[in-house]
């Protein structure tokens, strides 16, 4: 029996990138089994650096290994069995149902199982590996073939790249030579970005008389590609970039391997096209971005010249899509976006007088105004999505007037609910307005103009606006009425003042009944009027009934007159007592007979020689008051008829002295 060796030639790192390089064998002797000691995700993260092998690594556990079976009885078996339905999921799929080709049946000897290797030098990162095709044959012994293990040397692919292993199983009652053609083959996949390729292969096995599926191989964009970006093969000859779901894929690809006049032949079929006597593939990947100019207007909305009559007649030109590294010189883009502007305003139909470019929006969301070529957009300032990269320009229509269609009003609403349960609105507005450069477009203004204040009749008249001074922009001063019986919850609403910013306010009156107290009739007071003379006498007593503060009606005695003027007297209820001054009225005095006879020089004599002059009646004024003098309360005791005798005994002196008097004079007649 002949010696069998096992090769494995190099360790593995284990880092998986992009792609699937495990292979699934099956052979046409017995039942075949392609597995791997340990699988590889379906769809590998990226290599952090550009065109390193380190980056493209797998762990020495992560190896590939074909497993064969040369039993007469594995022969006759059409079943598969995998070592892990993960592996499966993620790894090429082989077709088992083909035949192996020279195996012949050689009775009473031993049998040969010839193994042909072939690994082409592989095209990797501008580079070509080493090349290497081997045969090694086993020959039975006693029927039975050892089992059978074989590795790619190192050097033969990239350091980290991921390479399948051959290994036939042992075999028993072997009756037949057996021939079996293996062949590596390599698909690489080279990102090209601005700082260098980054290449990722993968490798995978073949054997004669089956095919190999390769799945779709999912395109992760590398780090640091900005969004707007997608992959493109502008170069591919057999595959083809798709997008799926939001993903995007290269396409994936059947490789059959087949024995045409002796001579191993392997065919790519991919999904544009397919290349015989294949050995591997590159295709190069090339981050790129279609780029478009958009028109928008200051609301960020898709600015649409054609308005109703076109609605999708948006103003979008398309330009050269850019690989990611390239660029747009910024006054050309600019000067670009002008000239399409014009020209889609012409096969609009509208005047472009007006029309002009005012800024762009950026990526961050904001209106940038365009004052100067300082501030044209570059392309670091397009807005990037799932369909490329736009240059978002702001058109406008400028114009002159107002900058607001309608004023902006402020109101203040005063609400007051009469007792009757009505409500009576009172609404105080004031108006502001802006003059200056605006869109016609959106209406916005485009400058910081001052705000004026409606003081005229006609808000369209410019002249009917003036400039907020102190007292012009105010809510008025507002009295609540007055309704008998209630008071209101607010009787005065104060002026204010009103600005752009204020709000509109509501102020609610109410009214609430008052409390009135009752009303008690006034009782009559009695009042005594007394009538005084100036010896204290009372010579009149009335008694006068009425209201508080009812004026008192006065009746003087006969014969005598007020102390002054008469006393403007009321009812008092703290003084019933009403004391009244009054003087009895002068009476001239009788002369003598003497005085009668005597000559008029004599009487003159005797004044000069007393030196005295004739007495005159003396009139006393006192002040009235509603109180009593002492003399008088004194004397108010008596009654009328007795109230002074020293005035009866003057009487009669005085009636005494003129009955003398009359009988002297009849006694000188006589």
């Amino acid at each position: 029996m002949s010696v069998i060796k096992r090769y494995k030639l190099y360790k593995q790192k284990k880092q998986w990138v992009i792609g699937c390089s495990a292979v699934l064998l099956s052979l046409t002797m017995g039942m075949t089994v392609a597995h791997a000691d340990q699988t590889n995700s379906a769809t590998p993260a990226m290599p952090t650096t550009s065109g390193a092998q380190k980056d493209l690594t797998t762990s020495q556990e992560n190896k590939q290994v074909v497993t064969l079976s040369s039993t007469d009885d594995a022969a006759n078996s059409t079943s598969a069995t995998q070592t892990s339905q993960e592996a499966a999921n993620s790894q090429p799929v082989l077709n088992e149902n083909q035949p192996v080709a020279n195996n012949q049946t050689t009775p009473d000897k031993e049998y040969n199982r010839v193994i042909h290797i072939q690994a082409s030098g592989f095209a990797y990162n501008g580079q070509t590996v080493k090349e290497t095709e081997q045969t090694i044959t086993q020959q039975s012994v006693n029927g039975h073939w050892d089992s059978f293990d074989w590795t790619l040397p190192t050097g033969y692919v990239p350091d980290g790249v991921a390479v399948p292993s051959i290994h036939l199983d042992a075999a028993d009652n072997v009756s037949r030579n057996q021939d079996l053609y293996f062949r590596y083959i390599a698909r690489v996949t080279i990102y090209s970005l601005p700082d260098g390729d980054r290449p990722i292969m993968n490798v995978y096995l073949v054997q004669n008389g089956h095919s190999l599926t390769i799945p779709d191989q999912e395109l992760v964009l590398p780090s640091g590609v900005p969004t707007g970006y997608r992959p493109s093969l502008p170069f591919g000859i057999n595959d083809q970039i798709i997008k799926r779901d939001g993903h995007y894929y290269l396409t994936g690809a059947t490789i059959t391997n087949e024995i045409k006049r002796g001579t191993m032949v392997v065919t790519y079929h991919g999904s544009k096209g397919s290349t015989e006597d294949y050995n591997s593939n590159a295709n190069k990947i090339y981050m790129s971005a279609p780029v478009n100019l958009v028109f928008k207007d200051m609301n960020g909305n898709l600015y649409n010249a054609y308005s109703d009559k076109r609605p999708s007649g948006n103003a979008v030109t398309a330009l050269t899509p850019l690989n990611y590294g390239q660029t747009y010189d910024k006054n050309v883009i600019y000067n670009f976006a002008r000239q399409q502007l014009s020209q889609y305003l012409e096969n609009a139909g509208v005047s472009a007088d007006n029309y002009q470019i005012y800024g762009y929006f950026g990526n961050d969301g904001k209106l940038h105004q365009i004052k100067s070529s300082d501030d044209y957009p570059s392309l670091d300032d397009t807005v990037g999505n799932e369909e490329g990269l736009n240059y978002e320009f702001v058109v406008i229509n400028k114009q002159s007037g107002a900058l607001h269609q309608t004023p902006l009003t402020k109101t203040r609403t005063i609400n007051v609910m009469q007792p009757d349960g009505n409500v009576v609105t009172t609404k105080q507005t004031v108006q502001f307005q802006q003059f200056g450069d605006y869109d016609a477009i959106t209406g916005q203004p485009l400058n910081d103009a001052p705000w004026k204040v409606l003081t005229g009749n006609n808000s369209a008249d410019e002249s009917s606006w003036s400039e907020l001074t102190n007292n012009n922009h105010q809510w008025a001063l507002f009295t609540a009425p007055t309704y008998a019986g209630y008071k209101p919850s607010q009787a005065i609403v104060d002026a204010q003042t009103v600005t752009p910013n204020s709000s509109d306010t509501v102020v609610n009156i109410g009214y609430s009944q008052i409390d009135v107290p009752v009303v008690v009739p006034d009782k009559p007071v009695l009042n005594v009027i007394r009538y005084v003379d100036q010896e204290g006498n009372v010579v009149k007593t009335d008694h006068q009934e009425g209201k508080e503060n009812d004026p008192i009606k006065l009746s003087l005695p006969d014969g005598y007159h007020y102390v002054g003027s008469q006393p403007l007297l009321t009812i008092s209820a703290d003084h019933s007592l009403q004391i009244v001054h009054v003087a009895k009225d002068t009476v001239p005095t009788p002369q003598t007979p003497d005085q009668l006879t005597k000559p008029d020089h004599q009487s003159e004599s005797a004044d000069e020689q007393t030196g005295s002059t004739p007495a005159k009646p003396v009139v006393q004024h006192q002040a009235v008051t509603k109180g009593v003098a002492a003399s008088a309360n004194e004397h108010a005791t008596q009654l009328p008829q007795t109230g002074n005798q020293n005035s009866v005994l003057a009487l009669l002196g005085l009636a005494s002295a003129s009955l003398a008097i009359c009988l002297g004079l009849g006694k000188k007649r006589d």
